[in-house]
């Protein structure tokens, strides 16, 4: 029975030695196609592992390269899988990840070249727009890390791909985003320091305190302006009252005089002339 199962390996072996060899011979062949396709890790780092890997362990070998050049151990183990599937000849697997990876460029992509010119291009070679070189052009953007900086946010990585389709070009551009924790009011000081407030949606007692006393200062401040108009408005009605009457004594004193100076000068006018009429005979 063993010699049975040893002679079956001992046929089996150099076969899978030959299959080893060819993805290995393929690997080594397409590795900048393959450092193209895959959707996450630095390229150039991917170029150069996938041309000197010789390992039989192919597709071991594959995702150490990925997991090196930035891929999450998920991401590795997935695309190791995928790129595999080039030097196998699956096509169906190869229609349906271009179908996926199609999709993904129009959700992540509108504008190529609005993206080519904000990026930095870290390639030798010039890459031409999309308008003007007229090559449909495919982008990638790949989450990489996210770490907390503090309580304040969360800092997360992204790593943006961008490369043409038929063309070997390709820009990486890491960006940082940094987000703000939902507990909290997140701003920056003038030195670039992250500073935060616990942010405080419903009223705590201490803003329901402060609120009912603005209140009822509020309320005070109201009456009194009230009151003070109510008193100006009586204090001027008095004022008027004590002047009309004033007027109307001063008035009423002129025309009570008037009769008694009208008597005098009758009786001055008596005195100066006779009963007659005529001069006085005693006046002077």
């Amino acid at each position: 029975m063993r010699s049975t199962v040893a002679a079956a390996f001992a046929l089996l072996l150099p076969s899978l030695v030959a299959a080893s060899a060819a993805q290995s011979e393929c690997l080594q062949s397409k590795a900048k196609e393959l450092a193209v396709r895959s959707q996450c890790g630095d390229k150039k780092f991917l170029l150069k592992c996938f041309q000197t890997a010789s390992d039989l362990a192919l597709e071991n070998t594959v995702q150490d390269c990925l997991t090196r050049a930035g891929c999450t151990d998920k991401a590795a183990a997935s695309e190791a899988s995928y790129l595999l599937t080039l030097c196998d000849g699956k096509s169906d697997e190869l229609r349906r990840r271009e179908r996926e990876e199609a999709l993904a460029a129009r959700n992540n992509v509108r504008a190529v070249d609005a993206v080519a010119a904000a990026t930095t291009t870290t390639d030798s070679a010039s890459i031409e727009t999309g308008a003007g070189a007229g090559i449909a052009a495919r982008q990638t953007t790949t989450a990489a890390t996210s770490s907390s900086i503090g309580p304040c946010s969360t800092e997360t990585i992204t790593a943006v791909t961008s490369y043409y389709e038929g063309k070997n070009d390709y820009t990486v551009q890491t960006k940082t985003t940094s987000v703000c924790n939902a507990a909290y009011f997140c701003t920056r000081d003038n030195d670039g320091n992250d500073l935060c407030m616990v942010r405080q949606d419903g009223m705590t007692l201490s803003g329901s305190i402060v609120g009912i006393f603005l209140a009822i200062v509020l309320t005070a401040i109201i009456a009194t302006v009230i009151f003070l108009c109510c008193r100006d408005r009586k204090e001027q009605k008095r004022i008027r009252a004590r002047a009309e009457a004033a007027a109307i004594a001063k008035a009423n004193a002129i025309e009570s005089r008037r009769p008694e100076a009208s008597q005098a000068a009758r009786s001055m006018s008596q005195n100066n002339h006779g009963p007659s009429g005529g001069p006085n005979p005693f006046a002077g």
